[in-house]
């Protein structure tokens, strides 16, 4: 009798705790089915992948992320209404927001971007964001669903619970928490498991469509960089050890990078056709100058992680696209082309007409070796070009700065906002239409950011024409940082992202080098910005340190993600020479080892200085 007595006791505790159990799992499936539908922009496309396209494994990962967020709401609140509510909000605020940067930008939304909110927000004033229809459908399905749940299923609150009761709630609410933390902190080790080693993180779109966004979006809330297989000092020192030196002659030109703000060549998009090309008088440069195709390594925006590959030497692709080093990593001194540019008695600065705080530009330059500095701070808010400061007259701070630099050898590194999008206003000034949109589906954005990049590159030719005065040999080397988005800007099609064929139209910007003294005219093809430094200083007859120099190897071609640009075509690392994929290893390890590692390269007697 007492063992029956005490079941009918417990029993409506175990009806309540079955019926929350199922609600709990039920809001949960909603809330996953809810932010895919935003992700996808679609509740059929949803409703495939979560069905048919992925596995069981990533099905459960990201149920179970919902399921520890609404567990650890229901502890706190004991209303299950409340619980979906809160959760629901908050992954679907990050989905809306994921979209809302892709149609803006091209790029995933990731936990990095928060770090740079401020930033973001200071911009995104200047394109057209807005709810879809089916972010608001959701939106009213979530209140929808919350009314019903709040009316149906009253808070299990007692104003009896207290003392213990509610610290045993505390702590359980904070132990899913810790729990979901832990998930998120190794979600690269459970993926790789789940993929059988399989994991890495190049495009991070497509790795939320391969793997759900909750999922995705965690797996860049802690990044870490991995170390590379083999890495060890002595591996480090076979590779220093094994680098082609040579003794030439050191020069000291001056040196102007400009990287400029989403400079690309829009002829390549298909249909497309201008009364004018933005791009004539740069075609002219490049037949009269060495020139190149300068593989980016990011799309649609990014810039500070291109510059942190050009003048670290470090490729992106191995880090991992989902980082953001500038604003996470970085927090010490590193070798860096500035560092490389003050050993060979040159006065180093950057130049860029955004505040210093942006991408923590300010310190991270610092942390690299650069003189001095000039943001907006330094320089005032320049003249505006459109939406931002122009480059004519950035371009004039610069030739101040160049004149007032003493007899040093001058090496800038200068950074354009100019064609910064979005596009969505208009510019056209410089008078170029748009004959044909062909598959673009904006022609007003398309037009304004022709004509921005004809005024662009008018802007460049002034500083070239400046440089042609000046006695001291000068080399400006020019390049786009990354295409716009053309995607979400110009409206484009989708299949852009798709193959190794389409990397030249998404991937790829122009490039220049002006020199006014007897240089060789050369096309450089195809080069990515982790070797166009000891391109540049190659070419130049600059002093380097074997790590630069290691970026002149002969198995040296252009790498992309997993292809390789081999024989005037790209090919998958599966299909190309293994000595290929060996010197791609081995400049991971060394810019692995000068930045994040240990710095073995550091500790060497013999650094290899290269003349």
């Amino acid at each position: 009798m007492g063992i029956r007595n005490r079941f009918r006791d417990i029993k409506p505790c175990l009806g309540k705790l079955t019926e929350t159990i199922l609600l709990i799992s039920f809001t949960s499936v909603l809330v996953f089915y809810f932010v895919e539908a935003i992700y996808f922009q679609s509740f059929s496309t949803a409703l495939r992948y979560i069905l048919l396209e992925w596995g069981s494994e990533i099905k459960l990962l990201n149920l179970g992320i919902v399921i520890l967020l609404e567990v650890a709401m229901y502890v706190f609140w004991h209303n299950v209404g409340t619980c979906f509510a809160v959760t629901s909000v908050f992954c679907c605020v990050l989905a809306i927001v994921n979209e809302l940067k892709m149609n803006a930008r091209g790029e995933a939304f990731t936990f990095s971007d928060i770090a740079v909110a401020k930033e973001a927000l200071l911009v995104a004033g200047n394109y057209d964001l807005k709810l879809s229809s089916i972010d608001w459908q959701v939106i009213l399905l979530i209140l929808v669903m919350t009314v019903i749940l709040i009316l149906f299923k009253k808070s299990d609150v007692r104003s009896g619970i207290h003392g213990k009761k509610i610290f045993i709630r505390i702590a359980a609410g904070f132990l899913c928490i810790g729990i979901l933390i832990g998930v998120c902190r190794n979600m690269g080790d459970i993926m790789a498991a789940v993929k059988n080693g399989g994991e890495h993180v190049y495009v991070v779109s497509q790795y939320y469509n391969q793997n759900g966004f909750l999922v995705g979006f965690a797996r860049t809330t802690f990044n870490q960089v991995q170390a590379p297989e083999n890495y060890s000092r002595q591996t480090v020192d076979a590779i220093y050890d094994s680098v082609n030196m040579k003794t030439d002659i050191a020069e000291t030109p001056n040196i102007i990078f400009v990287m400029n703000e989403s400079l690309y060549d829009v002829s390549v998009l298909d249909g497309v056709k201008l009364n004018r090309d933005p791009l004539a008088e740069l075609r002219k440069l490049q037949e009269k100058y060495t020139y190149g195709t300068f593989v980016s390594p990011s799309y649609g925006g990014g810039t500070c992680n291109v510059e942190f590959e050009i003048l670290t030497g470090c490729p992106m692709d191995e880090v991992g696209l989902s980082t953001l080093p500038y604003s996470e990593m970085l927090h010490h001194e590193i070798d860096s082309l500035a560092s490389l540019m003050n050993e060979n008695g040159y006065y180093s600065v950057a130049v860029h007409p955004n505040t210093g705080t942006y991408f923590n530009r300010r310190n991270v330059y610092r942390y690299m070796g650069f003189q001095e500095v000039f943001f907006t701070e330094e320089m005032g808010e320049l003249p505006t070009e459109g939406q931002y400061a122009g480059d004519q007259e950035l371009y004039e701070r610069v030739i101040d700065l160049y004149e007032e630099k003493g007899d040093k050898p001058f090496f800038a590194y200068v950074i354009t906002m100019q064609n910064h999008g979005g596009y969505e206003y208009q510019y056209d000034e410089s008078g170029i239409e748009v004959s044909e949109g062909g598959s673009c589906g904006n022609e007003r954005a398309l037009q304004t950011y022709c004509n921005l990049v004809d005024s662009s590159v008018e802007a460049f030719q002034y500083l070239i024409r400046y440089f042609e005065t000046v006695d001291r040999p000068t080399v400006i080397v020019m390049f786009g940082d990354h295409s716009p988005n053309v995607m979400g800007s110009f409206e484009y099609s989708a299949e852009l992202l798709l193959g190794a064929s389409s990397i030249p139209l998404y991937r790829t910007t122009p490039l220049v080098v002006y020199y006014n003294y007897d240089l060789p005219y050369e096309d450089w093809g195809y080069i990515n910005g982790y070797n166009l430094a000891s391109k540049v200083m190659d070419y130049c007859g600059i002093s380097m340190d074997s790590f630069w120099a290691y970026g002149l190897d002969t198995a040296n071609v252009p790498k992309l993600g997993n292809y390789y640009y081999v024989d005037d075509e790209w090919v998958s690392e599966g299909n190309i020479d293994s000595g290929y994929i060996e010197y791609k290893r081995n400049m991971w390890i060394m810019a692995y080892d000068r930045i994040f590692g240990r710095n073995y390269y550091g500790d060497r007697q013999d650094k290899g200085i290269v003349e």
